[in-house]
């Protein structure tokens, strides 16, 4: 009567051993090692693992190439598009992070230029990528293998911090003083300082309130041009009004001019935030607002309202998704 009993204790035991020292594909791909795996004394609950995005190659003449609109639209990039006539693909959130054009190595992102380990290619209407390239394109938006079946997109955090222990620290506040240059602890170096300028900030400010209403338009061409903004646009056009040559760009925008705190704004700063949602994308500038006083922003963007809008800061939404202000005129 005994034997049967060992025997199933024995097999109860070999499951338990071969269940906790199971191993995840995932974390083994990343250098995790299997102790870091298992908290037997945890005393909190582990966050569920979200399964890979698999995007299949599509082969051509030997080469594995992947489908750019398919791949940054699961990254979470708010708008893709594509000319089958001219090449030309964008991609981006509120303003144009990326371009490419088919038969071209030579891409833009953020402002800057990529070279291509070979051309994307258009087929059946859609821009198709070498695989191999997916690193000089998206290195900063996604973690990502590329196995024997296709490019495998590992999902990270990217949502709105939950937190709300840290409401009072996220709140935005403005500053009762004016802040002088040579009181910020961090300041950019020429070009950038030969852009501070007096200028009249409320003048400014009313300027910005003119194009209320001014349609958004994604990677839109200048103002005089195409009478619509985008994000980065309409900041551009209007601090070019007092002179100030603001780069094209949110994220070439937030590296000018001097960096200060959320409780020491005010009027004409601007605002950078992030896009929540984005794989891999809490420290990547997506979205940029000039700072109008009373706790508002006005920017250009596609909701609640289509266009150039005033709203309120001092909300869970932007307290959140911020990243950080600069001040590029006093």
């Amino acid at each position: 009567m005994k034997k049967p009993l060992l025997s199933l204790l024995v097999i109860t035991v070999l499951s338990v051993s071969l269940t906790a020292c199971t191993a995840t594909p995932w974390s083994m791909s990343h250098g995790i090692s299997p102790s870091a795996t298992v908290t037997p004394h945890a005393t909190s609950p582990q966050p569920a693992r979200i399964a890979p995005i698999v995007i299949p190659y599509r082969m051509d003449h030997g080469k594995k190439l992947v489908p750019i609109d398919t791949v940054v639209k699961k990254i979470g990039f708010s708008y893709v598009d594509f000319d089958p006539m001219t090449g030309v693909f964008k991609a981006g959130d509120t303003d144009v992070v990326l371009r490419l054009k088919s038969g071209s190595r030579h891409a833009e992102k953020s402002g800057g230029t990529v070279v291509l380990s070979a051309s994307p290619k258009t087929i059946d209407g859609h821009l198709y990528v070498p695989a191999t390239a997916i690193a000089d394109l998206l290195q900063e938006e996604i973690v990502y293998e590329l196995d024997a079946t296709g490019l495998r997109v590992m999902p990270t955090d990217a949502s709105l911090n939950k937190d709300k222990s840290l409401d009072d620290a996220l709140h935005f506040e403005e500053e009762t003083a004016p802040t002088f240059y040579g009181d910020m602890p961090e300041m950019t170096s020429t070009p950038v300082a030969a852009m501070l300028k007096d200028i009249d900030i409320d003048a400014m400010i009313s300027l910005s309130q003119t194009y209320r209403g001014v349609p958004y338009l994604f990677g839109a061409k200048p103002y005089a041009q195409s009478k619509r903004f985008d994000c980065s646009s309409f900041t551009k056009h209007v601090f070019a009004q007092y002179g100030i040559a603001l780069p094209r760009l949110a994220r070439e925008q937030a590296t000018v001019g001097a960096t200060v705190s959320r409780k020491r704004l005010q009027k004409g700063d601007l605002l950078f935030f992030y896009v929540p949602g984005r794989f891999k994308s809490n420290n990547i500038v997506g979205h940029v607002g000039i700072y109008i006083g009373d706790m508002k922003m006005i920017d250009a963007n596609r909701a609640p309202k289509n266009g150039v809008q005033i709203r309120m800061i001092n909300t869970p939404y932007w307290e959140r998704a911020f990243l950080k202000a600069k001040r590029v005129a006093i």
